[in-house]
């Protein structure tokens, strides 16, 4: 993956390429999206998503007007300065790349670089080539994922140089959910794909989500959407298809149906295959 000299400069002001999620994320919406194509077709002043992730819902709208967020603060670094200067993000993932093997993941894993660009770099390439993509930290905030089946021939530089002309459009930041969800007004679509936590189901992911988004959050998420709701706001939620979630929004406000995911992504085969989820849309919801 070397570069040429040149080669990817010129890919800034070349034609849009197909735009796709640059890291592979644990729960992604690229299946939704994809199964549901419609879903975010609806008209709205601003887009507003608070659990960014890997942005494949983010990406599939392509809103005009957008404030996107996440709680994850390397998350959100890697994704503003891929905005800032995805050639040069380009350039250190592929010297990661090149020099890629066992021993000097584990390298990469253990050291912090001291630029926000060079840890921009470090999270793709660890992402691309860690076990099933996870993104999973210790307590004491270190990544923690063994070495998977590298998949650096699913980003491209063209796709990566696209993502970032989509993130320059949009105010990108870092915080708790309900500082995005509180300024959601009439007319604003604000789309909720929170970590899955229930209060009795364990899923793939529920056990570690419970340490980082727990059921006391996912009560004020409710309350957040409802209140959202009640002034106007467009909501569409994703959450796990369990019935003490649905029974959290409110029956005069919210439609919730069922719906079928396939996951490639989890710590273990034994959480892999068909999953149900809840579909959660608040009922002013309508179709452009």
């Amino acid at each position: 993956m070397t570069l040429q000299a040149g080669g990817v400069s010129s890919l800034l002001s070349s034609g849009q390429s197909i735009v796709r999620p640059i890291l592979r994320w644990a729960g992604g919406k690229t299946w939704l999206v994809n199964q549901y194509p419609d879903l975010l077709e609806v008209p709205y002043a601003r887009y507003l998503e608070p659990f960014l992730g890997g942005a494949a819902m983010f990406i599939h709208a392509n809103p005009p007007v957008s404030h996107i967020s996440d709680v994850n603060l390397e998350l959100i670094e890697c994704y503003r300065e891929v905005a800032e200067d995805p050639v040069a993000v380009w350039t250190d993932y592929s010297s990661l790349v090149d020099k890629h093997s066992p021993k000097e993941y584990v390298n990469v894993r253990s050291t912090i670089p001291p630029t926000p660009r060079e840890r921009a770099a470090r999270l793709i390439y660890l992402n691309r080539s860690c076990f099933n993509g996870l993104y999973r930290v210790n307590r004491a905030g270190q990544f923690n994922v063994p070495l998977g089946s590298p998949r650096f021939h699913e980003l491209t530089a063209a796709s990566l140089m696209s993502f970032a002309r989509r993130l320059k459009n949009a105010v990108v930041t870092c915080n708790d959910f309900e500082v995005t969800t509180s300024t959601a007004n009439e007319g604003d679509l604000l789309v909720l794909d929170p970590p899955y936590t229930v209060l009795h189901n364990r899923n793939g992911f529920v056990r570690y989500n419970e340490r980082i988004f727990t059921w006391a959050d996912q009560k004020r998420l409710a309350d957040e959407a409802a209140s959202a709701a009640r002034r106007g706001v467009m909501v569409i939620e994703t959450n796990a298809a369990h019935p003490n979630v649905i029974a959290l929004y409110p029956k005069e406000l919210f439609d919730c149906r069922h719906i079928v995911r396939q996951s490639s992504v989890a710590a273990s085969g034994d959480f892999r295959g068909e999953f149900a989820e809840v579909l959660i849309t608040s009922r002013n919801v309508r179709p452009a």
